[in-house]
C-alpha cells in the first residue's frame, strides 16, 4: 500500500488472528496523510474471532497548513 501513498497505522499491533497454532495480522488500518497518535487491538473481544485494531489520528498539521495559502 506504501505505492499508493498509504501508511499502515496498525502496524504495531501484532497479530490479530490465530488458527492452528499460527498468528497472524490479518487486520489492518491504513491512513494517508494523518498523524498517528496511538494504535492497539482489543485483546479480550468475544464477539469475533479476529481481535478488533483501532487508531487515534489526528489530521497532519503541515497539510493543513499548505492548503491554507
Amino acid at each position: 500500500m506504501g505505492v499508493f501513498g498509504l501508511e499502515r497505522a496498525s502496524a504495531r499491533n501484532g497479530p490479530t488472528i490465530e488458527r492452528f497454532n499460527i498468528a497472524a495480522e490479518a487486520d489492518h488500518i491504513y491512513t494517508h496523510d494523518f498523524v498517528i497518535e496511538a494504535a492497539g487491538k482489543v485483546p479480550n473481544a468475544a464477539a469475533s474471532d479476529h481481535l478488533p485494531v483501532w487508531v487515534w489520528l489526528k489530521p497532519n498539521e503541515g497539510l493543513l497548513s499548505s492548503q491554507e495559502s
